[in-house]
């Protein structure tokens, strides 16, 4: 049999515009139970010359665009693409014609586009404090540098295998294999970021396990 053609991920992204969408929308995306970010209200962006629109000739360059929202669901488990389309309906004015879910992508780059914060000198900067978060939604490491995230993770893999009394690096592995999400982020980048930093974390956990043993004593 052929890969199957049906769309399933466990981040989606929603484009919602204030005019079409429903005057409870977000108590609506709040009962869904998904982890949810909802940008503030995009009143500044701009179309510009690498947007198709304006290659197309129908909007102009420099042109305000329509005020919208970006949403960012986060799931703990997969969903397909009909899952979020029904969602999606649920939330427009006129189930007919909603604004259709995007599947995937990276989840810190999703979260920093809320707010266009790796895209400042191209388009207008929106302040992180005004980004909505619903069913405890933590994004705060995803404002950090590159260099304070990876610090964030390392010392999250430390204290798990301190927490856990881990000795072999084996078994670190395996646990980052069949944990959880961690403070909201995948447990797959945990995974990742161990097997890069294969030499350091066995390091790390061989000098836990000498510490953990009782000192000689000279009789």
């Amino acid at each position: 049999m052929g890969k199957s053609n049906v769309q399933t991920s466990r981040l989606w992204k929603f484009l919602l515009y204030p005019e079409s969408m429903k005057p409870n929308a977000f108590d609506i995306l709040e009962a869904s139970r998904f982890k949810i970010a909802i940008s503030p209200l995009h009143c500044f962006d701009t179309w510009s010359h690498d947007d198709e629109e304006v290659i197309n000739g129908d909007h102009s360059e420099g042109e305000i665009k329509k005020p919208h929202y970006h949403i960012v669901l986060y799931s703990d488990s997969t969903k397909s693409y009909t899952q979020m389309l029904e969602l999606a309906k649920s939330l427009a004015l006129d189930p007919e014609h909603p604004v259709y879910p995007k599947r995937g992508g990276d989840l810190r780059q999703a979260i920093r586009y809320l707010t266009h914060e790796d895209h400042r000198t191209s388009k207008y900067h929106y302040n992180p404090s005004e980004v909505t978060l619903l069913n405890g939604f933590d994004v705060s490491r995803f404002y950090l540098d590159t260099a304070e995230e990876d610090d964030f993770i390392c010392q999250t893999i430390e204290d798990i295998i301190e927490d856990k009394h881990i000795i072999e690096y084996y078994s670190l592995i395996r646990c980052l294999r069949s944990v959880d999400d961690i403070r909201n982020i995948p447990a797959v980048e945990f995974y990742r970021y161990a097997r890069k930093h294969t030499i350091y974390f066995n390091s790390y956990i061989t000098s836990l396990r000498n510490s953990m043993k009782p000192a000689s004593s000279d009789d």
